[in-house]
C-alpha cells in the first residue's frame, strides 16, 4: 500500500479530547518535520523525524503515528506511545480538519515493526 504522507498530514488537525487545540504540519526537510500546536496558551512548535526504514513518524522518543495506518483511516490520527509497539490504544487522537497544501511526498510502501 502506497502512501502519500505528507499529503495525508497536510490539514489542520484538532485533538479529539479538546477541540479547541489544533496542530498544523511543516515539511522543511527531507525526514526532519515539525509540527506546531495552538492552544489558550499560544503556539509551540515540535521537532518530528520521519523513520523511513520503519514507515512511522515519530514524535520525539515517546510517541509514533503510522502513516500506514492513517492512510487507511485519513480523518483520524492516531498517536501511539513508543512501548506500544502493538498500537492497543493511542496515547491521543486528532481529528482531520481543514486542508493545507503539501510541500512534497514522502511514499510507504510497507509496514515495518516499530522501535522502542
Amino acid at each position: 500500500m502506497a502512501g502519500d504522507i505528507r499529503a495525508s498530514l497536510s490539514y489542520v488537525w484538532a485533538k479529539e479530547s479538546d477541540p479547541k487545540e489544533t496542530y498544523e504540519f511543516e515539511f522543511p526537510g527531507e525526514k526532519q518535520w515539525s509540527c506546531t500546536r495552538h492552544n489558550s496558551i499560544g503556539a509551540k512548535a515540535f521537532r518530528l523525524v520521519f523513520d523511513e526504514s520503519a514507515c512511522l513518524l515519530w514524535w520525539g522518543q515517546s510517541y509514533f503515528l503510522d502513516p500506514v495506518e492513517l492512510k487507511s483511516r485519513p480523518e483520524r490520527a492516531h498517536w501511539y506511545r513508543a512501548a506500544d509497539n502493538a498500537k492497543k490504544r493511542a496515547a491521543f487522537v486528532w481529528l482531520r480538519r481543514e486542508a493545507r497544501q503539501p510541500t512534497s511526498k514522502v511514499n510507504c510502501t510497507t509496514h515495518h515493526s516499530t522501535k522502542a
